[in-house]
């Protein structure tokens, strides 16, 4: 069910929200968790790159939001 929840999330914020939006990568981050959590690290690794670009391009590099993705 969380599953359920977190990609309707990250679906309604990339249909309703601009491509670069700082939301989507929080949506990204939580499912990135989910999977860790469940042992899927591989498809947990592209959601944190995905966010991590994202934030990226937002914060810039030096930003603590975007070091905060480093840690995942």
């Amino acid at each position: 069910e969380a599953e359920t929840l977190l990609r309707g999330a990250l679906e309604l914020r990339r249909a309703t929200l601009e491509p670069q939006d700082r939301s989507i990568a929080e949506s990204l981050i939580a499912l990135g968790e989910l999977w860790l959590d469940m042992n899927r690290s591989g498809e947990a690794e592209l959601l944190f790159q995905e966010a991590l670009d994202l934030r990226r391009r937002h914060f810039g590099d030096g930003s603590v939001e975007t070091a905060a993705c480093l840690d995942r």
